[in-house]
């Protein structure tokens, strides 16, 4: 049997609890009410203390919450984790994290506590149970701890074997958890049954908000014979937003955690808030990951937060205006909209619409009458009218709110103001000839010159080509005529 992924174990038998007794001469012995729940079936007892507190420091959820002049070394507890062996005492070191959580060896599981008349605080608050494997899952939230220290189950003694236990690291929002492993190795090819090995446990890392499917590791535990010749240099994990999922499975043998955890602010958190796209899923809705107010719902296919006001994004950690839905204006927080958008959008000078995402076009309408030309320029429009009429030449069309009756109003005051453009008779129209308007043009003053161009080419071409032949044709006809004229001299003569 397992607890629910996510949430605080709940027993099968009940909780352990203990009140601050009021004195004290040392005595111990084992927690009462645990052998009734024993049976012939099930060989191992899980308890998992949730809370303990006996004026040396208060542990809340696998973190000391508080710490009243360092943590003692006396030993306040005793966890005897079978018949044999030296028990646990736990709770000795502040900077381990999940410092609650034991698995028996067989089906005797002992707890002994040891007070003195100066005891403070509350006393421990526990769950048990009794189980024939373990299949674990816990949270460990990182409030205000910002470094510590992960260690097996059972810790100091040894890890217990065949069975599997989830811990979700959580930090606080805007912070990343940096996570080094020691004495361990990468596996590249996790496809395999046993990743490490013929009945051999590993670690798994998963982060869930990278990519699209988030980003696993398997590590395997280096042997002792091997740590003289591998590298001890740590393998370091950085988290993408605040949370990782460390989950061990044990084979016929326990697997080893050395693990250093750090918490740091991330100064790119809310940038990668941003590109996060909205369908991503929450790892969990324990605890409650939604910020101001939002509540964590869940369907069939994913985790997700519902928002107050104008709230949004995955962990309602983005406002309505961070992801700049005004295409082209600015963006004002608006909680009381009946939509839920939650802003409003004042558009630049040639925008309008919601988003202020549709231009004006005050030409489509064609204010200028009697053929005047209209030119568009930021949300304005000028006419240029036809030289027999006058008018205004220049009217205004901007929109720079959303609000649908004021677009209205101006759109017919807009019109009311098109009907004057370009509709007053010129009784003295300034008309330039066609001719003096074109070379007034640059386009036709170019056309001419091209044309001039060419045509003094055409004509130098032409006479390099022709002039000579006519020069030699007329040359030899004025030769010709010149020959006529000596043979008919010469026959005329005596």
């Amino acid at each position: 049997m397992s607890a629910p992924v996510d949430a605080p174990p709940q027993p099968e038998a009940g909780p352990l609890r203990s009140s601050r007794p009021s004195t004290s001469s040392g005595a111990r012995g084992p927690v009462r009410g645990l052998d009734r729940h024993l049976s012939d079936n099930l060989d191992l007892v899980c308890v998992s203390k949730n809370h303990f507190d006996f004026g040396n420091g208060v542990y809340e959820n696998g973190v000391w919450s508080s710490s009243a002049g360092g943590v003692t070394s006396a030993p306040l507890l005793e966890v005897q984790l079978g018949a044999r062996g030296a028990p646990v005492r736990p709770f000795r070191d502040a900077a381990i994290l999940t410092d609650g959580l034991f698995i028996s060896e067989s089906e005797v599981l002992s707890v002994r506590i040891k007070t003195d008349a100066n005891v403070t605080g509350k006393g421990f608050f526990a769950h048990y149970k009794t189980v024939s494997h373990f299949n674990i899952s816990r949270v460990v939230e990182l409030r205000d701890a910002r470094a510590g220290r992960l260690t097996p189950l059972n810790w100091p003694a040894a890890a217990p074997s065949n069975g599997k236990i989830r811990t979700r690291l959580v930090a606080p929002h805007n912070h990343i958890l940096s996570v080094a492993f020691a004495q361990t190795t990468l596996v590249l090819n996790d496809e395999d049954l046993w990743p490490c090995g013929e009945k051999k446990g590993w670690t798994e890392v998963v982060d869930s908000y990278t990519d699209n499917n988030g980003t696993r590791w398997i590590l395997c535990e280096i042997g002792r014979h091997r740590r003289k010749i591998e590298s001890a240099t740590p393998l370091l994990i950085n988290s993408y937003l605040h949370s990782l999922i460390i989950t061990q499975v044990a084979g016929d043998q326990g697997v080893g955690l050395n693990v250093s955890v750090l918490v740091s602010e991330d100064s790119n958190y809310h940038s990668k808030i941003l590109m996060l796209p909205e369908e991503t899923s929450l790892e969990s809705c324990y605890p409650n990951p939604c910020l101001h107010g939002g509540f964590c719902a869940s369907d069939d296919a994913k985790h997700f937060c519902q928002c107050p006001g104008y709230y949004t994004g995955i962990f309602c950690l983005l406002t309505a205006c961070d992801r700049s839905p005004c295409a082209f204006g600015n963006c004002t927080l608006s909680p009381s909209r009946a939509d839920g958008e939650g802003f409003e959008c004042a558009c630049a000078a040639g925008w309008r619409g919601r988003r202020c995402n549709e231009r004006i076009r005050p030409c489509a309408a064609r204010p200028c009458n009697n053929r005047g030309a209209c030119s568009e320029r930021d949300g304005t429009f000028m006419c240029q009218c036809n030289p027999s009429w006058k008018g205004k030449s220049r009217g205004v069309v901007s929109d720079s709110l959303s609000d649908m009756q004021h677009i209205r109003r101006r759109r017919r005051a807009f019109e009311d103001e098109a009907v004057r453009l370009c509709e007053i008779p010129n009784p003295t129209p300034n008309i330039t000839s066609l001719g003096t308007r074109m070379m007034q043009e640059p386009f036709w003053l170019g056309l001419f010159a091209v044309f001039s161009v060419l045509g003094v080419i055409g004509l130098v071409w032409c006479a390099k080509r022709h002039f000579p032949e006519k020069i030699e044709k007329l040359l030899a006809e004025e030769a010709d005529r010149c020959a006529r004229r000596e043979y008919g001299l010469l026959e005329h003569s005596p």
